[in-house]
């Protein structure tokens, strides 16, 4: 007997969403809170050296602070050669300063080469009268990667989305599947393949699949499967293998005997994967490599009604709601001759609630050979995708 569930003519593949600002080295990274009275500015040592012409950050938190008062409150950047404060060096910019009292100073180019002494000094700053302190603390200094490291980035979201994709496909295909010819004992087994490919990123794979069925009492059967991928070719920086086979249960209850009028299904799915990620080189960026774990659970509640259409077909129009819910683990890439600045990717998120509309047809061809097909429409009425970043190593406590 056939396997029953048929890949769905119409589709919907889930997409990545954009990337977030990739971060490098951080030079400065203090968590402590330092009090200040009046004009009194802050400062530290900061290394390893800059180098030249780079995009930087600077944030940091103000507290105890009238920022009602006076004029509006900002805050002067400047990098000293010495404590001393003898030559300016670097840059020197002012920043406003948000309700919240957090600030960021936003540069595009930085030009001192080298290390030195960090100030931020305080403009038109409304001192609270009591106590007559100010304090300062979180302050980061770190900068964005440059444009090559991003285009690697960019190009990998493109090729992951290649894995969530094949998964999410399979999964939904696998909530279809059933066996319902049972023996005397109520006991069905079935055994088949699949085959599922996907355009841009290209991916295909190919899966052999047995599926199981009992049959409870007259209008309620049970049953599981598992579908394990045979082979898979896989675009470019991706490669996946099987932690554990995708995986279901379902149950099924028909209001007639004979599977005639209302029928209720409900199914889910498993499955975990190994996935290793090995970033494009673009000119300056490096190949840094990665695995992780990419999960995915999927359930489906479906309303339907059959009736005979002539002798030898069987029309189902059907009516349901899927949920899925794709994770891909963190990870941070290996250090090496060829990876210095190894990153750590943040975990990633796919979750979504989907309206399905359309109907199945059965068409008994022989006594033994029946042709099946399905044809729908899918309406997400929930998506929500994380964004892809990642930081430096040194960075990982970074926030914006």
């Amino acid at each position: 007997m056939p396997i029953k569930g048929l890949l769905p003519l119409f589709l919907v593949l889930e997409l990545l969403s954009s990337i977030e600002n990739v971060y490098a080295t951080v030079y400065l990274n203090d968590a402590n809170t330092y009090s200040f009275t009046g004009g009194d500015s802050y400062y530290s040592a900061i290394s390893p050296p800059i180098p030249a012409s780079i995009p930087l950050t600077i944030s940091y938190r103000l507290s105890n602070v009238d920022l009602k008062l006076g004029s509006t409150p900002s805050m002067i950047a400047v990098l000293w050669s010495a404590p001393s404060q003898v030559t300016l060096r670097g840059f020197q910019l002012s920043s406003e300063i948000a309700a919240n009292g957090f600030g960021k100073i936003n540069l595009t180019t930085f030009s001192s080469g080298d290390s030195g002494y960090f100030h931020l000094t305080p403009q038109s700053l409304m001192i609270a009268p009591d106590p007559s302190v100010w304090t300062i603390s979180n302050i980061v200094i770190s900068y964005i990667l440059n444009d090559d490291t991003q285009s690697s980035m960019q190009y990998q979201a493109s090729q992951l989305r290649s894995a969530f994709n094949i998964q999410t496909v399979a999964a939904n295909f696998a909530l279809n599947y059933d066996c319902n010819v049972f023996d005397a004992k109520g006991m069905c087994i079935s055994a088949g393949g699949r085959y599922t490919t996907i355009d841009n990123p290209g991916i295909n794979n190919s899966a052999a699949v047995v599926t199981l069925g009992y049959k409870v009492n007259p209008n309620i059967r049970i049953g599981a499967y598992l579908d394990q991928n045979i082979n898979i070719s896989k675009p470019a920086g991706i490669n996946m293998s099987n932690n554990t086979p995708l995986m279901g249960l379902y149950a099924v209850w028909n209001k007639e005997q004979s599977g005639l009028g209302y029928q209720v299904r409900l199914a889910n799915t498993y499955q975990d994967k190994d996935v290793t990620s090995t970033r494009t080189v673009f000119d300056t960026s490096e190949a840094g490599s990665g695995k992780s774990s990419l999960q995915s659970q999927s359930y489906l509640a479906e309303l339907s009604y059959a009736f005979q259409y002539e002798d030898k077909t069987l029309v189902r129009p059907y009516a349901g709601l899927r949920y899925t819910h794709l994770k891909q683990d963190g990870y941070t890439e290996a250090t090496s001759t060829t990876v210095t600045d190894p990153l750590t990717v943040a975990a990633l998120r796919d979750k979504g609630t989907t309206a399905l509309l359309g109907v199945k047809i059965n068409r008994n061809l022989t006594d033994k050979a029946t042709l099946t097909g399905q044809l729908g429409l899918e309406q997400d009425l929930y998506h929500k995708v994380d964004n892809y970043s990642a930081t430096d190593l040194n960075a990982s406590d970074l926030t914006d």
